[in-house]
């Protein structure tokens, strides 16, 4: 097969779509073509026609068609038998994402995802048999574990990732990643501990990424990067046994000054959250604020009643939520020691906020919006100053105040190239960047302004029409 029949191949494919009127109509057109390249071309025609074919199909969204995971299938099969191993592992790869979607969604099964990773990685083992020395190792090695990485985050086919992993480092032997690679975990390390910081309870969350890919990098030349990885993995609350919180309580109990109490407290209601006993850290946490010393006297002490306010919503005590969100939110910052942060403030605004707007409470919710809009500015964040303004804009427009929706949602487009290249913190992390630029294209749909919105992003953004990256 030459480059006219390839570009032959990919024309009739296209015109067998054309043709289609429904399901079985497609289907027919497309093994028309397929049996015919191979009739004329005995060797590859077949593998190629059904590679084509599959690929078109992944391209153009019919993967919910009855017949397409049987053609998945027979082009992966066909590309094995010329050994065609690359081609084969991409379409490995493309149907452990499906199967990963279908999953998400209810409708797929563990044991279809299992099959194809593992064709994935027969695949791979075909093309490094083949491709595969000295030299081109490290980069053919990154490549792997970019993917690894990806499928070991799914918990149903994680020991079979590090299965496979350990079995090709000790075939092929260990090796430095990219540049790139290596820069990019690190830089991910740097936001996730950010965003742990800005978030409450997030670093288990950091936990359980990293603990993952120490396992990827453990056995490969990274330099310091796994003692790193485990020493921000160390900062996460660690798994608590019924022992250790009868410790932890006579620890807390015994405790003379307010300040170590709550510092107690609020860490071993954290292990428990984690733990998945949160109504245990709930008690906690309430027994501390009914006692007659407790008062709000201090960000450990706000910080204390929102947590607890965070963990009532959690479990559907909205009721028990609502009045120490709002006292919290309510609270005037000053500057000295004993009073609360701004932060801290913010932060119960913006839980509030979205506390009422679940309510469809959209009156009040646009009140805290506005207070979280304007501490954000106080406290020179642009990100979250510019997602409460888009949080105001969806207010205004559930109270169908259209004019006001619409001035709030451009004064959120007016800095939102700011949101995502600069903040106290430094380049806020590409989760959240993602969030903010996501947000603002919804509330423009919302608006009915979706072609504006797109024009604006083309003219804050120049010819990517998205954010910057952030450069580690």
């Amino acid at each position: 097969m030459g480059p006219n029949d390839v570009a032959n191949l990919s024309r009739r494919i296209m015109e067998s779509a054309k043709d289609s009127n429904d399901e079985k109509s497609l289907e027919l057109g497309l093994w028309l073509v397929i049996d015919d390249f191979t009739e004329r071309f005995p060797e590859r025609g077949r593998a190629a026609a059904l590679h084509e074919a599959t690929s078109f199909l992944f391209n153009n969204n019919a993967r919910h068609f009855s017949f397409f995971p049987s053609f998945a299938l027979m082009a992966y099969e066909a590309l094995s038998e010329i050994l065609k191993w690359y081609d084969a592992s991409v379409i490995a790869e493309h149907m452990i994402g499906y199967q990963i979607e279908l999953l998400t969604n209810q409708h797929g099964n563990e044991r279809d995802l299992k099959k194809w990773f593992n064709l994935w990685a027969n695949s791979v083992n075909g093309w490094c048999e083949i491709s595969v020395d000295e030299h081109s190792w490290p980069g053919w090695g990154t490549g792997i574990l970019n993917r690894c990485e990806q499928f070991s985050r799914i918990p149903s086919i994680q020991q079979e990732v590090y299965g496979f992993w350990n079995s090709i480092i000790e075939q092929y032997g260990s090796f430095t990643p990219t540049k790139e690679t290596l820069d990019r975990h690190r830089g991910e390390l740097n936001e996730m501990s950010i965003l742990a910081i800005r978030e409450m309870d997030y670093f288990q969350l950091l936990k359980i990424d990293f603990t993952s890919r120490v396992k990827l990098l453990a056995k490969l030349d990274v330099g310091d990067l796994v003692d790193v990885m485990n020493r921000a993995i160390e900062y996460a609350p660690k798994r608590i046994t019924d022992e250790e919180i009868e410790v932890e309580l006579n620890t807390i109990n015994s405790a003379k000054e307010l300040e170590e109490i709550i510092h107690l407290s609020n860490e071993l209601a954290s292990r428990l959250r984690i733990e998945g006993r949160i109504n245990k850290g709930i008690e906690i946490l309430s027994n501390l604020i009914e006692k007659e010393y407790f008062e709000i006297q201090g960000d450990e002490t706000a910080m204390t009643y929102l947590k607890l306010a965070i963990y009532y919503d959690e479990v559907g005590r909205g009721e028990d939520a609502e009045p120490l969100f709002k006292h919290i939110a309510d609270l005037e910052a000053s500057p000295g020691a004993g009073s609360v942060s701004t932060l801290t403030i913010r932060e119960a605004s913006h839980r509030y906020a979205g506390f009422l707007s679940r309510l469809e409470r959209y009156t009040e919710s646009k009140k805290y919006s506005i207070r979280e809009n304007t501490l954000a500015e106080l406290t020179g964040d642009p990100l979250l100053f510019v997602r409460s303004c888009f949080n105001v804009a969806a207010d205004c427009k559930d109270l169908n105040e259209q004019k006001e929706a619409l001035e709030w949602f451009m004064l959120g487009m007016m800095n939102i190239k700011d949101s995502v290249t600069i903040g106290p913190l430094g380049k806020p992390p590409l989760e959240h960047q993602s969030q903010v630029i996501e947000l603002s294209r919804n509330h423009a749909i919302a608006l009915g302004i979706e072609d504006r919105w797109a024009m604006m992003m083309q003219h804050i953004f120049g010819d990517e029409g998205n954010p910057p990256v952030n450069e580690q």
